[in-house]
């Protein structure tokens, strides 16, 4: 992809796109492109694709946005996703020196448990923590259903509500009650701490 993104999955890239491509065109024959609809989020309109090229033009901005371009780790204008990830892995800023790609930037320190920065998550058992995680659960279940009956939705005004209302929520609310669940503590002696369950609860 680029000189010194190593690990790039650029061949398993080609093939994503290849294999897509060939696949598109009996994908799109098989729904209405009347009901192909534009959708806002976050300010941003996302126009309906109904047309093997506008699906490609998609499917390579995703991979941009992923893995940046031929030429560049960075899609218009920030760094992709891929390499972002690796600065946290080394720690270290991704630059351009001695004419190479390379994480040997400035340092970008991780948070630390004992920074009390991060907290001490202990992993969620089977079937979560009804009575402790059910408020989270019942948004993130609420955020589901909000989420399915907008894309089902034949209706553009009342999907696009739906939708608002699983992002405000997504946003504005499991944050906050997922914080507080990793703040309290499983045991007084113990530094483990509660998490969401992501449990779907039906209404």
């Amino acid at each position: 992809m680029c000189a010194g993104s190593e690990g790039v999955p650029t061949k398993l890239s080609a093939h994503f796109m290849t294999q897509s491509q060939r696949q598109l065109s009996d994908c799109l024959q098989a729904i209405s492109l009347e009901q192909g609809r534009r959708v806002v989020v976050h300010y941003m309109t996302l126009p309906a694709i109904s047309t093997l090229t506008e699906a490609t033009s998609a499917i390579r901005k995703i991979k941009e946005q992923g893995e940046g371009t031929a030429g560049s780790p960075y899609s218009e204008g920030s760094l992709a996703h891929y390499f972002r990830f690796g600065e946290m892995f080394h720690e270290h800023r991704y630059e351009f020196k001695d004419g190479i790609w390379d994480y040997s930037g400035d340092e970008l320190p991780m948070p630390r448990v004992k920074d009390n920065k991060v907290f001490s998550m202990a992993p969620i058992p089977n079937g979560g923590y009804p009575g402790i995680s059910d408020h989270f659960d019942k948004l993130y279940s609420q955020v589901l259903r909000d989420m399915e009956a907008a894309w089902s939705s034949s209706n553009d005004q009342e999907g696009q509500k739906l939708l608002d209302r699983a992002i405000r929520t997504m946003a504005n609310e499991l944050p906050d009650l997922a914080v507080a669940l990793m703040q309290k503590k499983i045991s007084r002696r113990g530094r483990n701490t509660y998490g969401p369950s992501f449990r779907y609860l039906a209404c």
